[in-house]
């Protein structure tokens, strides 16, 4: 991607088919947390993002952003405003718009940028993946290392049946 003269991004993408090979599992868990319905949504200006203005944000468990938890894990239901069925790009855009996990060891608002991010898909998408489609999922977020100015994170999305969609890598830098 370029951005005025110069190279803001660069991406690659690996693609395969579906395999048989006698071996599959997932020994995640989906948290748990109450139903999208018994939650409330998001207050989100502060001053975030402008894609977060697309997306209805519902915290769900874990410490609440900007509470200077001892631990960096929380995670909520999260919804496009205009949402089709379940894809991979709707997928990554809900990995990708949750909060970093960081957030919650912060006391204030501090502008993070993404330096890395990778994701890893773990379904083909039929129909019939969501309840209804435009159901909201559930985003994982935890970081366990930070240090210097960067931090890592993992990111998990969840249909609300309990299936593994999709989980993200991410390595993000504290602007300030």
């Amino acid at each position: 991607m370029l951005q005025g003269d110069g190279v803001v991004a660069i991406a690659t993408a690996t693609r395969a088919r579906a395999r048989d090979v006698g071996v599959a599992y997932c020994d995640r868990v989906m948290p748990e947390a109450p139903a999208p319905e018994d939650t409330h949504s998001l207050d989100l200006s502060f001053g975030g993002p402008v894609f977060a203005q697309y997306f209805d944000f519902r915290f769900a468990y874990g410490s609440a952003p900007f509470s200077g938890a001892s631990k960096a894990l929380f995670g909520g239901w999260l919804r496009h405003h205009n949402p089709g069925a379940l894809d991979a790009p709707l997928a990554a855009a809900y990995a990708d718009a949750w909060m970093p996990a960081m957030f919650t060891r912060f006391t204030e608002m501090r502008p993070v940028a993404t330096m890395a991010l990778t994701y890893y898909f773990f379904t083909d998408f039929a129909p019939g993946l969501e309840a209804s489609p435009g159901d909201a999922v559930l985003v994982t977020s935890r970081s366990d290392v930070s240090a210097d100015g960067y931090g890592e994170q993992s990111n998990e999305v969840w249909t609300r049946s309990g299936t593994l969609v999709m989980t993200a890598i991410q390595l993000l830098a504290v602007i300030r």
